[in-house]
């Protein structure tokens, strides 16, 4: 296959050599110039020379490979071909790249609209909030969950999901404790060492703590006016963490117009 870059490092060399041996000939003339009465040998000046012929005709057949028009488009349609391939294969790893974060959207969107109450027959707050844990739960798996509302900056539960707890848990304000400084942050919060004094997950089995906590403040107007307090046995993912991101300004709004 012909190749412009081999053959250029090989005129390099065959310059270099025809430099060299020209050098030790007009070396050697000059010595015998120098030295008329002087013997010499004729074998180095025999070598010397064939070199230089050797160069001489080995650069001329690059320069005729090189000057052959068939060869050389040969070699740009090779070229030609290989990054067309090149290409179309960028374009379809593109286009299923895309593919595929169009599948995740749309997931992402049937889980947001699955946890999203509608309100239709919701006439409190608590109802609506109550509700909205279950979906959270159902949807999450999550074991237990609160939601907080925000009233004077000071967070209220209206809401539990499957809470064995019995004290009803404390309000808190903005920037106190694990869920006042996710309400803060306005961001959502993933806890990986539960606190021992948290509350406990009891079933027929027994009562154990849960591995995560997730806190989800629900934004409106840039304000934190209600967190979600939930807790699972199983990590939460990039992927649970988009949606909660998504869920955040969503369902503030809803909440703000369903608490007017």
């Amino acid at each position: 296959m012909f190749n412009p870059g081999k053959y250029r490092i090989y005129s390099i060399l065959l310059l270099l050599a025809f430099i060299v041996a020209v050098l030790l000939l007009s070396g050697t003339i000059w010595n015998i110039y120098l030295n008329p009465g002087k013997p010499f040998s004729i074998l180095w000046p025999a070598i010397i020379i064939i070199i230089i012929i050797v160069a001489v005709s080995a650069t001329f057949i690059i320069a005729y490979n090189l000057s052959d028009t068939g060869v050389f488009n040969a070699h740009i349609e090779n070229i030609v071909k290989n990054e067309r391939i090149r290409l179309l294969k960028e374009f379809e790893d593109k286009k299923e790249s895309q593919g595929e974060a169009e599948k995740k959207e749309v997931v992402v969107e049937e889980t947001v609209a699955a946890i999203v109450p509608e309100g239709k027959g919701i006439k409190s707050i608590e109802a609506y909030a109550g509700k909205l844990l279950s979906n959270f739960a159902d949807a999450f798996e999550m074991v237990q969950g609160l939601c907080y509302i925000a009233a004077k900056d000071e967070f209220s539960v209206v809401a539990k999901y499957a809470f064995t707890g019995e004290h009803v848990p404390a309000s808190f304000k903005t920037g106190e404790t694990l869920p006042g400084q996710a309400a803060l942050n306005k961001e959502t919060t993933v806890i990986g060492e539960v606190p021992e004094n948290y509350f406990g997950v009891k079933s027929g089995l027994g009562e154990s703590l849960p591995r995560f906590l997730v806190f989800v403040p629900l934004v409106y107007k840039n304000k934190t006016i209600a967190l979600l307090e939930l807790a699972s046995f199983k990590k939460i993912d990039d992927s649970k963490m988009h949606v909660f991101n998504q869920l955040s300004e969503i369902l503030g709004e809803k909440l703000a117009k369903f608490n007017k």
